[in-house]
């Protein structure tokens, strides 16, 4: 799960995250998002349904977590970065797409039957 954590405050480059980060999901892992490897959400905190996910994740800025669930519970990644990367998308897309990656990486090995 890639999530874009925003607030009903928004700047433009709160803006640029959002459609960056939704953009690399798209076209990076457009089959693992075809067929829900990958989901895409953006969550506004300022809403009282979702402000448990300032403590469940320790926002204290707007931000993209990375997320996916393990045998030992969820497992999650914040990409602060995000807000350094705005120069440059391609290395804002690499950034998110290598974490997105290893997330999918440790998921397809935990889901694989043991070798001996």
């Amino acid at each position: 799960m890639v999530t874009y954590f925003t607030t009903d405050v928004r700047c433009d480059s709160c803006r640029k995250i959002e459609s960056w980060t939704k953009e690399t999901v798209e076209t990076r892992f457009a089959k693992e998002l075809e067929i829900g490897r990958v989901q895409f959400r953006i969550q506004n905190t300022d809403r009282p349904e979702n402000a448990h996910f300032i403590k469940e994740y320790e926002l204290v800025f707007k931000t993209v977590v990375i997320s996916r669930n393990d045998p030992e519970g969820n497992v999650w990644q914040k990409m602060d970065k995000v807000w350094e990367l705005l120069g440059d998308q391609n290395e804002f897309g690499n950034y998110l797409a290598k974490a997105i990656g290893e997330a999918l990486a440790v998921q397809t090995d935990t889901e694989s039957p043991a070798q001996s």
